[in-house]
Parts: structure tokens; C-alpha cells; sequence
């Protein structure tokens, strides 16, 4: 059963950048696990096991986008790792201004590293080239719980991008209970962007529904600059 922990310890930090530091495995009657118990005795085949996370361990960002890039099968870029690899780990504030992304699709293992940083509060990605296709890459992941100010200004992005982000996940949204995307979210910077009549173009084109996620985005951040 140790070894069975360490293995899924090991791919969830591949697939999601942090470590679960302590793992406990049991099965769905609730008997708990040993970290000695052979699987063929605890354990009939194909029975599913639940995990609970005592303590995470949170890699530095800079390992972090690595790991990410060795995931999505791209060559980690320089700038980006230069600028990660000075955010303190537990950082609350992340300034990637003007960060050149020279690949197509370098902006996937950035942002998944970034929406693994549960403590970021400030995301500054001023003239970063994102465009659209990387708010749906922002929208499907979870929304970074801490977040109160983001800035995306002059990064080539349009008001089908802003509504997208402003929707959320489809399993987010859609789940019983769950807040409204971005629910923490009160600074939203959007200037120098192509944004023209930006709710009664969403309206018309994307659908009442993510009209109303975007108009509950847009009224919460106080400080929004169009």
C-alpha cells in the first residue's frame, strides 16, 4: 500500500504541480489503509480506494511550470522561468508584464502553474500576447481561490475571451452549492484591449447565461477599467 501511495502522490504532482506530502488511502467502507498492508490482502480487484491529503507540498513555481511543459510536451521558455524562478514560493503577488511567449501555445503550462497558486492574490499579465485562446485555457481550469486583482490589459484578448473567463468551468458552474466563478475577484484590468459594447455583444452572441456570469464579474470588480 506504500508503494501504492507513493505512486499516486507522484502523478497527481505530475499532472497538477503540488504534492500531496501526506496521503491516506481507505476504502469506501472506511477502513483506513497501512502504509505495510500488502494491496492483496486489504484489497479485492478493482475495489476503489479514497485518498485524504493531510499536508501539501507546494514546489517552487519555476518547478512547478517545468513539470507543466514536460506535460503539455514543450520546451520550458527562458523568460518565463527567469521570472518564476524569483517569485518566493507562497507568494502572493506575480508580475509577468510584457512576458514574451515566442512559442504557439506556450501560455498552457504557464497557466496551469499559476492556477496550482492557491495563495496568489495579484496576477499582473499586462502586454503578455494571450488572446482568447488562452482565457478558454484560464476559464477551464479552477479559479485561483485567493485572487482579488488581475490584470489583462494589452493582451490581444476580445469579448468573447473576457466571457469565457467570466463563465468559469463548465463543472464549476454547473456543480450544486458552487460560488460564482472568480467569486474573490475585484480588480479586473482590461484596458488597451478590443472590447466594444462588451455585455450587449456577449449577450447577443454567447448567450444569456454567460451575459449574466460576465455582468456578476464585471459588477463585483470595483476597480474595472475598460
Amino acid at each position: 500500500v506504500g508503494e501504492l501511495v507513493a505512486t499516486a502522490s507522484e502523478r497527481y504532482y505530475q499532472q497538477h504541480g503540488v504534492r500531496p506530502a501526506l496521503l491516506h488511502l481507505s476504502t469506501r467502507e472506511g477502513a483506513w489503509l497501512g502504509s505495510h498492508d500488502l494491496v492483496q490482502d486489504v484489497l479485492t480487484s478493482g475495489e476503489e480506494v479514497l485518498g485524504a491529503v493531510d499536508k501539501w507540498e507546494v514546489p517552487p513555481l519555476a518547478e512547478r511550470y517545468q513539470v507543466a511543459c514536460r506535460n503539455a510536451g514543450l520546451e520550458p521558455c527562458s523568460a518565463v522561468e527567469g521570472l518564476l524562478g524569483h517569485a518566493p514560493t507562497g507568494s502572493t503577488s506575480v508580475d509577468l508584464s510584457s512576458l514574451p511567449l515566442p512559442r504557439p501555445f506556450q501560455h498552457r503550462p504557464l497557466l496551469h502553474t499559476l492556477s496550482s497558486h492557491s495563495t496568489l492574490t495579484t496576477l499582473v499579465l499586462a502586454g503578455v500576447c494571450l488572446g482568447d485562446v488562452a482565457m478558454e485555457t484560464l476559464a477551464s481550469l479552477s479559479p485561483l481561490p485567493s485572487l482579488s486583482s488581475l490584470d489583462l490589459s494589452c493582451t490581444g484578448i476580445s469579448y468573447k475571451g473576457v466571457a469565457r473567463l467570466a463563465a468559469g468551468p463548465a463543472h464549476h458552474r454547473h456543480a450544486p452549492g458552487a460560488l460564482p466563478a472568480w467569486a474573490g475577484l475585484r480588480r479586473l484590468v482590461l484596458s488597451f484591449n478590443s472590447l466594444h459594447c462588451v455585455a450587449a455583444e456577449v449577450k447577443r452572441s454567447l448567450g444569456a447565461e454567460v451575459g449574466r456570469a460576465l455582468g456578476s464579474l464585471l459588477e463585483r470588480c470595483r476597480a474595472l477599467e475598460e
